[in-house]
């Protein structure tokens, strides 16, 4: 697709655009915005959603591709960091419409949203409605309100309720494997379930066939994630090489939940307070949920070298 329409724009005339070459323009924007949808790539969707709202002959306003642009675009005006009011905003505007798929990515928006503030219970309900829109039409992008009600359903520990979701969602993403990557996603949140049922050998097999599909398929960009569950997976295994391999990785991605996973697996006081070092370092980037994640593994590293009151004020301070 990406060669199709780089061919598309360079077999337009140069020099000063009449009205049908600026309408070609716009065609090709609005359809590098829809192509950047499928991937996930917002800062892509905006700039061509309103690169093709302005070359676009206003009677084809009313292309699918181009109301995905307005969506975008009126997102990105009603909220700087697109919060709940905005949505609910550009849920009203895509519903005015009457196209199912606008109003499902726009409802998704807000889900992501919420699950992103911790308002778990607020998003599960809106990946519901997504499922709900959709009814039993198979789309592609319905797999992210699957995998959002999976991850929230895991942060629950209903884990045969979350690898139900989990694999619906990679029915759905697998529909377009070869050129959109949320079945990577999907299988990576599907090896962290196996981790938490204690199936140590059956994530690192997963793990290794995602990393492999990454590869063959060019996500590249997702590796990455692969290497973060892997470091995850190695601190499981808990042998000495397989620890170190971890501490290598984590290093090497920068990755400090993964650098905090292995200082509770080398069990030292002194790994201890270097989790701790991470937790604050995790603040300091504003990632509040990764924050608490590494707090509680600096106070099961304390636990584990026999510090159990440090433990309790590591997970008490927090909260004063």
């Amino acid at each position: 697709m990406d060669e199709k329409l780089q061919a598309a724009e360079t077999a337009l005339p140069g020099g000063e655009m009449d009205a049908r070459t600026r309408n070609l323009v716009g065609r090709i924007a609005a359809a590098r915005a829809t192509l950047a949808l499928t991937r996930y790539q917002p800062d892509t969707m905006l700039a061509q959603s309103r690169r093709a709202l302005e070359y676009l002959d206003p009677k084809s306003l009313a292309t699918r591709p181009t109301r995905i642009g307005r969506w975008a675009t009126r997102i990105s005006s009603t909220a700087s960091a697109p919060g709940p009011a905005g949505i609910y905003d550009a849920i009203a505007i895509c519903q005015t419409t009457g196209d199912i798929f606008t109003t499902i990515l726009a409802t998704l928006g807000l889900g992501n949203v919420q699950e992103a503030e911790n308002q778990l219970h607020a998003a599960a309900e809106t990946y519901q409605r997504v499922l709900q829109i959709a009814g039993e039409q198979p789309l592609q992008i319905v797999n992210e309100a699957h995998l959002g009600l999976a991850r929230i359903l895991y942060e629950w520990n209903d884990l045969a309720a979350a690898e139900q979701h989990g694999q619906q969602a990679l029915v759905l993403a697998r529909q377009y494997d070869r050129v959109i990557d949320r079945f990577i996603l999907c299988e990576l949140f599907l090896a962290r379930l196996k981790l938490a049922a204690g199936d140590v050998d059956g994530a690192a097999a997963l793990l290794a066939q995602v990393a492999q599909s990454a590869r063959q398929k060019n996500f590249v960009y997702r590796i990455p994630d692969v290497v973060a569950v892997q470091c995850r997976c190695c601190c499981r295994q808990g042998r000495p090489e397989a620890v170190a391999e971890a501490a290598q990785v984590a290093r090497a991605h920068r990755l400090p939940l993964g650098q905090a996973r292995v200082c509770l697996a080398q069990v030292t006081r002194r790994r201890a307070g270097r989790a701790g070092a991470l937790a604050a370092a995790g603040g300091a980037r504003d990632w509040d949920d990764e924050r608490l994640k590494l707090l509680v593994l600096q106070a099961l590293a304390h636990q584990a070298a026999g510090a159990v009151e440090q433990a309790r004020r590591v997970l008490v301070r927090p909260w004063r």
